[in-house]
């Protein structure tokens, strides 16, 4: 009986890889500007989508992260699962405020809306939930992976402790 080389499965699997590892990216300091909206599984609602994200992580209502554009998947790293995970941050600017927020899902999120930010991340450019979408935010890819999610700047970050007393 014949039996089938392993090394083609092998090698498959390698040439996988190397194609992961080499996606195009967004350039360091390149962005992307559009509508951003928030996502919370564990709220009631049929788009809120599940609670494990596309890189493998739960849901942390508590974290600075979000959710891209399933079409800008590509550009910002491809947000990979398990061992090929590697986190992907954005500089997120909406008004005055600015945040850092590590991208670890993807999703297919309504025409025009290039992030979906979690609640926490969210309630730093709305407190109250009450605006519901960010238009204008300017979403830009951060060079690496060692950056602090959280809010950046003196002002915005003040008004940010204040709000949430």
């Amino acid at each position: 009986m014949a039996t089938r080389p392993t090394f083609a499965a092998e090698y498959r699997s390698l040439r996988r890889l190397a194609a992961l590892i080499d996606l195009p990216r967004l350039r360091d300091g390149a962005s992307i500007t559009g509508i951003a909206s928030t996502y919370n599984p564990y709220r009631d609602g049929p788009t809120e989508g599940g609670v494990q994200t596309a890189s493998g992580e739960f849901y942390d209502p508590t974290g600075w992260t979000a959710a891209i554009q399933t079409s800008l998947r590509v550009q910002f790293g491809g947000v990979r699962y398990g061992r090929l995970y590697r986190p992907a941050y954005v500089l997120v600017e909406c008004d005055d405020r600015q945040a850092i927020v590590k991208i670890n899902d993807v999703g297919p999120l309504k025409p025009g809306r290039v992030i979906d930010l979690n609640e926490r991340a969210m309630r730093y450019f709305d407190p109250f939930l009450r605006r519901g979408l960010l238009a204008d935010v300017r979403v830009t890819l951060l060079p690496g992976e060692d950056w602090l999610p959280g809010p950046v700047g003196g002002a915005g970050l003040i008004q940010y402790a204040l709000a949430a007393r």
